[in-house]
C-alpha cells in the first residue's frame, strides 16, 4: 500500500480541505514514519505545525487510536516547547479529544451496562457496576 507523505498532508491543510485532509491524515498515520515526519515539521516550521495540529485533532473522530492523539499532542513537550502557551495548547488539544472520545465510548458502554441491569439473571451487576470509573453509575442511576 502506498501511504500519503507529510508533503500532501501539509498541501491539504494549507488548501483548507478538510474532508481531504482528514482522508490524507488517516491514511498517512498507517506509516511507520508518521510521527518522524511530523516532527520534522514541527522543527521546520513549528508554528504552522502548531496550528494543523489543532486544527486535525477536533476533525478526527472518535474512533481515532489515543495513541495517535498523545503522539501529535507529545510534541507540545518537544520540538514546540518554546512556543507561546506550548504547554496549554497541547493539554487543551489532548483533553477536548479526550472528551469526545470518552463520550462515545461511555455511551456505547452504558447502553450494555443497561442490558446487564436489566436481565434477571444479575445477582451482582449492581456491586460490579459500582466499582466502574468515570461516573458511569450516576449515568445508569445507581447509587
Amino acid at each position: 500500500m502506498i501511504f500519503p507523505d507529510i508533503t500532501e498532508v501539509q498541501e491539504c491543510f494549507r488548501a483548507g480541505d478538510d474532508a481531504k485532509l482528514l482522508d490524507v491524515f488517516q491514511r498517512f498515520i498507517s506509516s511507520d514514519e508518521w510521527p518522524t515526519k511530523c516532527y520534522e515539521w514541527g522543527e521546520e516550521n513549528a508554528e504552522e505545525y502548531s496550528a494543523f495540529i489543532q486544527h486535525i485533532v477536533p476533525l478526527l473522530p472518535p474512533s481515532t487510536p489515543m495513541e495517535v492523539v498523545l503522539i501529535l499532542c507529545e510534541d507540545y513537550l518537544l520540538e514546540l516547547v518554546y512556543l507561546p502557551n506550548s504547554i496549554d495548547i497541547g493539554v487543551k488539544v489532548l483533553v477536548d479529544f479526550w472528551n469526545r472520545k470518552r463520550a462515545v465510548e461511555d455511551e456505547s458502554m452504558v447502553r450494555m451496562l443497561s442490558a446487564f441491569l436489566m436481565h434477571p439473571d444479575g445477582e451482582h451487576v449492581v456491586e460490579t457496576i459500582q466499582r466502574a470509573t468515570g461516573g458511569l453509575t450516576e449515568q445508569l442511576g445507581i447509587n
